[in-house]
């Protein structure tokens, strides 16, 4: 008869695990033993223990078991494994060690395009337009996110508090980088210090609308009355800071106007409620509202510029109006966080200069009024150096029409 090998056994260095597995299978087989009488429970009490017997006598222990009993064991000091490293063997990394950086080439995720206005505004259909065309020339989408509030300023402080990756973009305006410094105290970001130009990405020039039964038959007689009623006609803005805000403000200021301010979070919604009748006339980019004024929702008196809107080809100058001394435009643009590598930025303000290019692009921006900056005026340098020009030229005429706005019935 052969005698089955005899195992020492080291009891310093039992796996109590496993003396658990097999105390839980004798469990297990005793049960069934005692509820089955019959050979057949016998029988299968037998392969369960034999199966604990040959699973734990020859089973490989560096092996490991399953997720429920893997509680990591300590290893002796004394009796130090293959399977378990000494400190000098596999030291611990130090708390501070540096994360490997992403070496893949930028860019290799998506992109995130913050608007920080509303859905339907001017920034905001403008963005989406480049972002699209900017996602195919990058090879990744760019997709947007609206952060609205507070005149812009929400969404960019959060862009400015991104990671400098290339992978968060501000798409702003005149009145987040241009206004903002002028109109908010405690802004929570520095628009020439905390954010990186890419480019310029579209010009437009301002209409004056108002809604669609506003009495007056041109701007002559729309400036008389509002100028007649101080504090009666109601002008609705974007927020202040916003780009229709700074509109309003030099037009009511040079003429004299003191309307009741009627400030919204965007202009998409100030455009909707000028075309229920809510209020009675707007400051905005023809952008924003060349669609409404084509389907008689609201009527236009006058555009901005040395021509005439390719969009509004009915409405006149401000010039042809007879008050020349109005003359402005909005613009829009794209930033990225201060620090964000030069090639990540290299990259974006090519996609950008690509976009614009095509033709697609440009034909939508054109039926919505705005136009497609040159190519000297679409690189990041020329639109660094031209964000500054503007804060310079407008900080004076904003804080005089600021002061001369505020007080009873102003709104602001």
């Amino acid at each position: 008869m052969q005698n089955f090998p005899t195992l020492p056994i080291d009891w310093a260095s039992v796996d109590w695990r496993y003396v658990a597995l097999l105390a839980a299978f004798v469990f297990v087989s005793t049960l069934i033993g005692s509820f089955r009488r019959a050979f057949a429970g016998a029988l299968v009490s037998a392969l369960l223990f034999t199966s604990a017997f040959v699973f734990l006598t020859y089973y490989p222990h560096n092996l490991p078991l399953p997720t429920a009993l893997n509680v990591e064991k300590a290893p002796s000091a004394q009796t130090p494994t293959a399977q378990t490293p000494t400190v000098a063997q596999a030291p611990a990394p130090a708390a501070d060690a540096p994360v490997a950086a992403d070496t893949r080439p930028y860019p290799s995720r998506t992109v995130t395009m913050v608007i920080p206005f509303p859905p339907g505004g001017p920034s905001d259909v403008i963005a989406r337009i480049i972002a699209d065309q900017m996602g195919k020339s990058l090879g990744e989408t760019i997709i947007v996110e609206n952060i609205a509030g507070a005149g812009g300023t929400l969404g960019s402080a959060h862009v400015a508090a991104a990671s400098a990756d290339g992978y968060t973009l501000l798409a702003g305006s005149m009145g987040s980088h241009v206004a903002a410094p002028v109109l908010f105290s405690n802004l929570r970001y520095d628009s020439t210090r905390d954010f990186e130009a890419i480019g310029l990405t579209a010009v437009a020039p301002v209409a004056i609308v108002a809604r669609k039964d506003f009495p007056a038959k041109d701007m002559a007689a729309f400036i008389a009355a509002v100028k007649a009623t101080p504090g009666k006609v109601k002008e609705a803005h974007g927020g202040i800071g916003s780009s229709s805000h700074m509109a309003c403000l030099l037009f009511t200021a040079q003429f004299g106007l003191k309307p009741e301010l009627v400030p919204y979070r965007g202009t998409g919604p100030a455009v909707n409620d000028l075309a229920g009748g809510h209020v009675d006339f707007l400051c905005e980019q023809v952008v924003s509202v060349a669609p409404q004024v084509k389907s008689g929702l609201i009527k236009a008196y006058g555009v901005t510029g040395d021509a005439r809107a390719a969009s509004l080809p009915d409405v006149p100058t401000m010039a042809q109006a007879g008050f020349p001394q109005f003359d402005m435009n909005i613009w829009s643009g794209l930033w990225a966080p201060k620090g964000t590598p030069k090639a990540a930025l290299a990259k974006l303000s090519d996609a950008l200069d690509k976009a614009l290019d095509d033709p697609g692009v440009q034909k939508k921006l054109s039926d919505l009024g705005g136009a497609v900056p040159g190519k000297t005026e679409r690189s990041a340098a020329f639109f660094d150096t031209y964000v500054k020009g503007e804060i310079t030229r407008w900080n004076p005429i904003l804080k005089a029409a600021n002061n001369s706005q505020s007080g009873p019935g102003s709104g602001l």
